[in-house]
């Protein structure tokens, strides 16, 4: 990646394709764009010109997967649900700059990893609130909440409304924090 953002595809049997956009974030992106082109290269034999991959890439999206859906104070929606999302999650909150608070919001199901899942994403937020969706199989927050004091020693408090959580964390942040909402799908 270049410091104006674009990126760079080159492969010694496909050829290359140079200032490349990526319209969805995270580091590891690149990885997924670089198995996309390859994959067009190869798949469509070359029906796909080099234009259409740039302008697929840049308007690539993917609802609820470090989506900013607010700037002031940024906020972050991201289905994190598992170990592995959970760490890409981790790693682009940290890419974002250790000078800004982070706030977890965050409720998963009672069948979901706790441990491994949240694991990636408290020791590097500021506070966190664990809250609940309407489900029958959703987690009581103040399990979870007991889980990240028994593991952390970060501020944890439990809002079991969804609604009342954000607002709490909206209404608390300083306009350069990060408000991140995740958990169970």
């Amino acid at each position: 990646r270049d410091h104006d953002g674009s990126c760079h595809y080159k492969s010694k049997f496909l050829g290359q394709i140079n200032n490349i956009r990526l319209g969805l974030k995270g580091d590891h992106q690149l990885d997924n764009a670089a198995l996309a082109i390859t994959a067009c290269k190869i798949i469509n034999e070359n029906r796909i010109n080099d234009d259409s991959i740039r302008i697929g890439l840049l308007r690539a999206l993917w609802p609820g997967r470090i989506e900013h859906i607010m700037e002031t104070p940024c906020v972050i929606l991201d289905g994190a649900h598992n170990p592995e999302s959970a760490e890409r999650l981790g790693e682009y909150l940290r890419s974002l700059g250790r000078d800004r608070k982070i706030w977890l919001i965050t409720g998963m199901m009672k069948d979901k990893d706790h441990d491994l899942t949240l694991r990636p994403l408290i020791n590097i937020c500021d506070r966190i609130i664990t809250t609940r969706s309407a489900s029958q199989r959703s987690e009581n927050p103040n399990v979870l909440r007991a889980f990240i004091k028994s593991i952390s020693d970060r501020d944890a408090i439990s809002i079991p409304d969804i609604p009342e959580a954000i607002d709490f964390a909206l209404k608390s942040a300083a306009p350069s924090d990060i408000v991140c909402i995740t958990g169970s799908l």
